[in-house]
């Protein structure tokens, strides 16, 4: 018989760290969205340890793991172990946020320059003449330099 005790204290502990820091991130401000995510990703380890410790027991199996080493009680080294995956869950996302971020946004500035550019040529008329001094030209100024040069 296939003993799955290792598979569910090893997903346990994960889930269960994930859960704690999950929650603790999410009373952060700056990263309350990373907690939330996080949080759904320490359900899936706790399903995990629920719904398929056999079929993990058994990919241990294969591995070289004996019946013996699967009965020990692994829920220490899965908490250590959630703690090593939630540092790089973080650290992925602060190198994204820091490099990969950036450059998607500049791509959509460029984009929509380009965009507001084409806008802006698409609106002009040949037989027309569009100056940029047409739109702030107050009238009545130049009303009154026309009258001022007819009387003189």
């Amino acid at each position: 018989m296939i003993n799955i005790n290792l598979a569910q204290t090893l997903f346990l502990g994960i889930g269960s760290c994930w859960v704690v820091l999950s929650l603790i991130s999410c009373v952060i401000p700056k990263i309350t969205r990373f907690g939330i995510l996080s949080l759904l990703i320490a359900n899936l380890f706790l399903w995990i340890s629920i719904m398929y410790p056999k079929g993990i027991s058994n990919v241990l199996l294969s591995h070289g793991y004996t019946n013996e080493e699967l009965s020990q009680d692994f829920l220490i080294r899965g908490i250590i172990f959630g703690v090593i995956l939630f540092a790089l869950w973080y650290l992925i996302r602060v190198l994204f946020f820091k490099y990969v971020f950036p450059l998607i946004r500049l791509k959509k500035k460029v984009e929509s320059a380009k965009e507001e550019q084409k806008g802006k040529s698409v609106d002009l008329k040949p037989h027309e003449e569009n100056s940029a001094s047409d739109k702030y030209v107050d009238p009545v100024i130049f009303s009154a330099i026309h009258k001022n040069k007819s009387n003189s």
